[in-house]
């Protein structure tokens, strides 16, 4: 049985399709998730929302290009959010 929220299929632990690609840094996917209504606020179990895995995953970032896209993933979010 699959979980169903307004941003999509959940996984066990709460995380969205926009909250994996916000972590991983994949810029595009979170802008298209967003565009089709994904859910910037949800949280998942632990509390933690797409923003807060974005932003972990730029503390990670060890090259140029990895930075520019965690921030471009965090521009998108903090743009649907204010």
């Amino acid at each position: 049985a699959s979980n169903i929220e307004a941003g999509g299929v959940k996984a066990v632990d709460g995380r969205t399709a926009l909250m994996i690609a916000a972590a991983l840094g994949h810029d595009t996917c979170v802008v298209l998730l967003l565009e089709a209504g994904a859910n910037a606020n949800h949280e998942n179990l632990d509390g933690h929302t797409a923003a807060g895995m974005a932003y972990a995953g730029a503390s990670r970032a060890t090259t140029t290009q990895q930075r520019r896209r965690f921030k471009a993933v965090q521009d998108a979010l903090r743009a649907v959010r204010d």
